[in-house]
């Protein structure tokens, strides 16, 4: 059913670090939720559903290969005008659409890219959130330690620069990985820590994530 091609395409033990409990619970409810947010209408969207105004051609393979061939492009001309923050972002825009199209060495390379660059063209929130983007990576290849570490050095970054969204978002994912390599004290710890900034950022998306992994961590 349902559940079973959603768990097919979306594995599990692919998603998000610190959404996979919460996506784990929410898998006999696929059904309703698909319901409510793709087919009921909303005031926010002029009385229509999600699934009126989808554009599914953007998420097509053959549509990935071309963002990325724009992104290549793109990324020629910040180097030609010698634009390094440019140059930057349009490599971990690269890193993204690598990741999204199954290309793990390629983000990978991409990743490292852009932190180089960004370094040294000064951006530390940039820096610091590629190396969020590198954690994932990292952490969706096996690597428990390499995403460790980058997700430290991206919250030490982001704390250094004031971003306390992004801060509590990396210390969730931090959480998510000390839970997933059985280290249910740390994990708790940092979790309690990114709810704390997600509420002072009233950012309730996250807010509910961390929320409801723990719970489940204390549940186990």
């Amino acid at each position: 059913g349902m559940a079973q091609a959603w768990t097919h395409v979306y594995r599990l033990e692919e998603a998000d670090a610190e959404s996979g409990g919460l996506l784990s619970a929410s898998v006999p409810r696929l059904p309703a939720i698909a319901e409510i947010v793709l087919e009921r209408p909303f005031r926010a969207f002029r009385g229509k559903s999600l699934s009126e105004l989808i554009d599914t051609l953007r998420v097509r393979p053959d549509a990935l290969e071309a963002l990325a061939r724009a992104g290549g492009r793109a990324l020629e001309l910040h180097r030609e005008s010698g634009h390094r923050r440019g140059e930057g972002s349009a490599l971990a825009n690269l890193a993204s659409l690598h990741h999204l199209a199954g290309r793990a060495e390629e983000a990978l390379r991409a990743c490292d890219a852009a932190i180089a660059v960004l370094h040294e063209a000064g951006d530390r929130r940039a820096v610091g959130h590629v190396l969020s983007n590198l954690a994932e990576l990292h952490r969706l290849a096996g690597r428990f330690q390499d995403a460790e570490q980058a997700c430290l050095q991206a919250i030490a970054i982001l704390r250094e620069v004031g971003d306390r969204r992004l801060e509590g978002i990396a210390l969730g994912n931090l959480a998510a990985l000390q839970s997933l390599t059985e280290r249910p004290e740390e994990a708790e710890r940092n979790y309690e820590r990114a709810l704390v900034l997600h509420r002072e950022c009233s950012n309730r998306r996250f807010e509910g994530i961390a929320s409801a992994n723990l719970a489940l961590l204390r549940m186990a």
